[in-house]
């Protein structure tokens, strides 16, 4: 009796333990790209900020280009692998340490910590030319599919949310020039 006891106590916690693991992969998870969420990279951000000697980070911020389009002329379906396709080429560009994340819409970030600014751009560039050349591959189809980028590096003494404001308002020029882009947040 003794042993079903012990058998069902470690059972019972390796189910806790599990279903543990389940709810944070839902909280933290974008359930459409497995990237994660706004919120918790938010949450990082607060934890990396409330050390008392700061810390240093570069960021991508990205948005899709005529995403709406691709949605009006292809449906929601190809829209959905094509937010699959660019979380795949993001992930597979970025350090274990870095956090890819969907921030909204067709709209992700990557929060590279301690990253200079010139390795950060060169996996921005990166990320931009593999979404150009994978993807838009979807099923037996390719269809043109192409981004804005911007990268940020915090500033000695500044906040994300300045150094998020920056690269926003990189991101916004890059899509007045014509889109197709990386820009350097100055």
């Amino acid at each position: 009796r003794r042993e079903t006891c012990r058998s069902a106590t470690a059972l019972s916690v390796r189910f806790t333990s599990s279903m543990q693991l389940s709810l944070f992969h839902i909280a933290n998870r974008d359930s459409l790209t497995n990237l994660y969420t706004r919120r918790r990279v938010l949450h990082r951000i607060r934890e990396l900020e409330a050390r008392r000697q700061g810390f240093s980070a570069s960021l991508i911020l990205l948005d899709i280009d005529h995403f709406k389009q691709i949605n009006d002329l292809h449906g929601h379906e190809t829209g959905d692998a094509v937010l699959q396709r660019v979380a795949e080429v993001i992930s597979s560009s970025v350090r274990n340490s870095d956090m890819a994340a969907r921030w909204g819409g067709e709209e992700f970030l990557v929060l590279m910590p301690d990253t200079a600014p010139d390795d950060a751009l060169r996996v921005a560039e990166r990320i931009w030319r593999r979404i150009a050349e994978e993807a838009g591959q979807i099923d037996e189809r390719s269809i043109a599919v192409t981004a804005t980028l911007a990268m940020a590096t915090l500033a000695a003494g500044e906040t994300f949310q300045i150094t998020l404001n920056r690269a926003d308002t990189s991101l916004y020029l890059g899509k007045q020039q014509g889109r197709n882009r990386v820009m350097i947040a100055g």
